[in-house]
């Protein structure tokens, strides 16, 4: 009984998510203060869940709202952690919608070498093996950046590709698309000449295809009609006008209206949801006032794992009648995590990844913690997941190379131990290296082994020092912030791999070598 009540609040939670994130699409133009109000409702609901398909959607949906608020810095940061989410899930959709609202972010700051470096990446993502669907959305947001660059040529070359692409047999309606965008983009530009033969061949198209929607050739003869109308052949354009809906007839209802309107749908009265004012300032970055509250919630939350993880640490010494090295261990341990807190200074998001760090040690204590085989392409895998990397370099100027060798083969491995061994090596890297320095990743498959090589230059790291490198909150000296947790979760985690892990330091260049089995014993 207590597991169908569990089951139905979070249907209900997941439902209640669901109508918030519709809520904020629905507002997202005209009010979006509000639009942000809900995707950050959904966000709250779906990350206390820990439904990762809901808080892909919620973290899009805000980035959106925040983008359009003007608040471009954080809609980056909620579209890089989508980006990151559906690459985990290895979710198509999501990935292409990461990579197209990441690059549309950049481009409303008019930085169009990161827009174009983004879709490029979903470019090639896709085109192994190609994916035409994706391809043409990918395609277009090309052709609309280049449209704002003010290069209409190369635009439309974007549009002509699609076409290209999408003109092969039984993808009448996916060819029909195309043609309607370039039709569309050359009535945008004037040449109305040109888009009229567009137009005609996708209603063409779409009339030979016995799963075309009606409504969609309705929709496209509409554009004709008007096409036609401000080329000035107003007979040609009362014929497309016929053959669009009933609603688009009453849309242009006077020859000499030339506006075209889109096809109206039923209009269904509802109450608006009221406006809902915010300071901009509470927005989500690292020091809002409104976060304080789970602020507080995030230290109780690390103060009790901490306590969990003493008690634990005590009874097992004591066990081993070490109670000496239970004293140390406790001085050392709550004495670098206070000074940890302090340097993070109100950053909620990187509270929630300690406490998610000393829960996930704790696991690997109690033994919770077994790789979960499953099979999958490792080097797709491994290629997504140092993807966020690859802008991170940018960003901070560092020389990033990268080379993870390609393979058909299917393997059997475990998605979240390998990103996170991953993700937090390179996170460490990029944490401790200066601008030009280089950092370098390698992946290979030998003898039925994945070997993992990281490696980062002008580390100042010595080499007495490379014993204590995993110890939590290891500090170099007094002046350094120290390496806090993640070292020592993935010190756990190789062992709980079955694995080695083998870090080294020469000439001002640290590198850690992984190896992990592919299948365990």
């Amino acid at each position: 009984m207590i597991a169908f009540q569990c089951s139905f609040a979070q249907q209900k939670e997941n439902s209640q998510a669901i109508k918030a994130l519709m809520a904020s699409e629905s507002q997202l133009e005209k009010q979006p203060d509000s639009a942000y109000f809900y995707a950050n409702k959904a966000f709250k609901i779906a990350k206390q869940d820990g439904d990762k398909k809901l808080l892909l959607q919620a973290n899009f949906a805000i980035s959106k709202s925040l983008k359009n608020i003007g608040k471009v810095k954080p809609a980056v940061i909620f579209a890089q952690q989508g980006l990151s989410i559906a690459q985990q899930l290895n979710d198509d959709q999501g990935m292409l919608k990461g990579w197209i609202l990441l690059g549309n972010c950049y481009a409303s700051q008019q930085q169009f070498d990161k827009a174009k470096l983004i879709y490029t990446y979903g470019f090639k993502y896709f085109s192994k093996p190609k994916k035409l669907p994706e391809l043409s959305a990918i395609n277009n947001a090309f052709a609309e950046l280049y449209l704002q660059m003010g290069n209409k040529k190369l635009a439309g070359q974007f549009y002509k590709d699609n076409i290209h692409n999408n003109s092969i047999p039984g993808n009448n309606i996916g060819a029909a698309n195309a043609h309607n965008q370039h039709g569309s983009f050359l009535a945008a530009t004037n040449d109305f000449k040109n888009a009229i033969p567009e137009y005609l061949e996708a209603i063409r198209l779409l009339k030979t295809d016995p799963n075309a929607p009606t409504e969609k050739i309705q929709g496209m003869a509409l554009q004709l009609s008007d096409a036609y109308r401000k080329s000035g052949n107003i007979e040609k354009a009362d014929e497309y006008l016929e053959i669009s809906n009933g609603s688009a007839k009453k849309a242009i209802s006077e020859p000499t209206k030339i506006a075209a309107k889109s096809p109206q749908k039923p209009v269904i009265k509802q109450k608006a949801p009221e406006p809902i004012i915010i300071d901009k300032k509470s927005i989500p970055e690292p020091t809002r006032k409104s976060e304080i509250y789970v602020l507080f919630l995030l230290i109780i939350s690390i103060a009790l794992t901490l306590f969990a993880l003493y008690l634990l640490y005590r009874n097992k010494i004591l066990r081993e009648e070490k109670r000496s090295a239970l004293a140390k261990m406790k001085s050392h341990l709550f004495a670098n995590i206070a000074q940890e807190l302090s340097l993070i200074d109100g950053d909620s998001e990187q509270l929630s990844v300690i406490s998610a760090q000393l829960l996930e040690l704790s696991n690997i204590e109690n033994g919770q913690l077994k790789p979960d085989l499953k099979p999958g392409s490792l080097s797709d895998f491994i290629d997504n997941t140092i993807q966020p990397f690859v802008l991170q370099a940018a960003a901070k100027e560092v020389n990033f190379i990268s080379n993870v060798e390609k393979t058909d083969d299917s393997q059997y491995f475990d998605k979240d131990i390998i990103a996170k061994i991953i993700t937090t090596l390179m996170a460490n890297a990029f944490a401790t290296t200066l601008k030009n320095e280089h950092i370098y990743f390698s992946a290979t498959i030998i003898k039925k082994r994945l070997q993992i090589r990281i490696s980062n230059s002008g580390s100042t790291l010595k080499k007495e020092a490379l014993e204590k490198l995993f110890d939590q909150f290891y500090e170099k000296n007094e002046n350094d912030a120290g390496v806090g947790i993640g070292l020592a979760l993935v010190k756990e985690l190789v062992a709980c791999y079955h694995g080695e892990i083998e870090p080294s330091i020469h000439e001002n260049t640290l590198r850690f070598v992984i190896s992990l089995p592919l299948k365990l014993g």
